[in-house]
């Protein structure tokens, strides 16, 4: 997200890695990180806290799984810029030959003011057209990279025909299948 660009990453790392550590000693089972580009600062964490790593579904990891699964050979990315920017989804795609599509820098404003729409409860015609005209930019399934955009989807989805990944439902599913399993 936006405030996270903002911040320290050394002091975010930190926060996060605190954090993990109250989980893992309180009992956590398992941990999703809502946040994708909060996903950036894994490995370092992973180096402080080993523990977590088996303890973290990652979202973005699920994702790209799920649709390599799908045999999807390419996908446009929405996200915040901080997810673009990081190109934490660009890579891990890359590593299964499928193609992410991105948006163009002047997209950004389109993008950041969905994200912000969300976050203030702030809906309008404009958002909606903003919203619709990012999803219609390329023919090929989509990633709701970034926490609001799958809220704006649910909100907004009639008229759109493409297929979509919400990465922290993905997530979930698979959780909810481990303990199924289990």
């Amino acid at each position: 997200h936006f405030f996270i660009m903002k911040m320290s990453k050394d002091w975010l790392t930190k926060w996060l890695t605190r954090l993990m550590g109250f989980w893992k000693s309180g009992g956590s089972a398992r941990i999703i990180l809502a946040c994708n580009t909060s996903h950036l600062f894994l490995p370092q964490i992973y180096k402080k806290v080993p523990e977590a790593k088996s303890a973290v579904i990652n979202i973005i990891h699920s994702c790209v799984e799920q649709i390599s699964k799908d045999n999807v050979k390419q996908v446009f990315l929405l996200g915040s810029e901080g997810t673009i920017e990081s190109k934490v989804y660009q890579e891990a795609l890359s590593e299964k030959g499928i193609i992410c599509k991105v948006p163009q820098k002047e997209q950004y404003v389109l993008l950041r003011n969905c994200i912000e729409a969300v976050k203030q409860n702030k809906y309008s015609d404009e958002v909606k057209k903003s919203f619709q005209e990012l999803m219609d930019e390329y023919d090929v399934p989509i990633i709701l990279g970034c926490t609001e955009l799958p809220i704006l989807y649910e909100k907004y989805k009639d008229g759109i025909d493409i297929t979509v990944y919400d990465p922290l439902l993905i997530a979930l599913k698979k959780l909810k299948e481990e303990y199924e399993n289990e």
